[in-house]
């Protein structure tokens, strides 16, 4: 079905981190982008993922760059699921749905 969401959009990895670190912020999934200012995608992923409470969170990667390069900077940390920009909103949508 059509869900609404509350989005909290985060400038950087940083960012993103000082958000899920916040205790009053509930966040069922996370959008990344390979490409952003400071930290880049992988290096953000690689910080959630080392968040003893973060290990399990819901993670797509949003992204231009071809799921092979991602995954060869990744190696052994992966996002739950790939989605290639520009995607509809009914396929963002669709992928939030599937990883939750």
């Amino acid at each position: 079905g059509n869900k609404d969401y509350d989005v909290i959009k985060a400038d950087s990895g940083k960012a993103c981190i000082e958000i899920l670190k916040n205790e009053d912020v509930v966040i069922d999934v996370i959008m990344l982008d390979y490409q952003m200012p400071e930290m880049d995608g992988v290096h953000t992923l690689k910080q959630i993922r080392a968040i003893p409470e973060m290990k399990d969170m819901k993670i797509i990667f949003y992204t231009s760059e071809p799921k092979e390069d991602i995954e060869n900077a990744l190696k052994k940390v992966y996002p739950d699921d790939y989605l290639i920009k520009p995607s509809s909103p009914e396929t963002i949508s669709i992928a939030i749905q599937s990883v939750l």
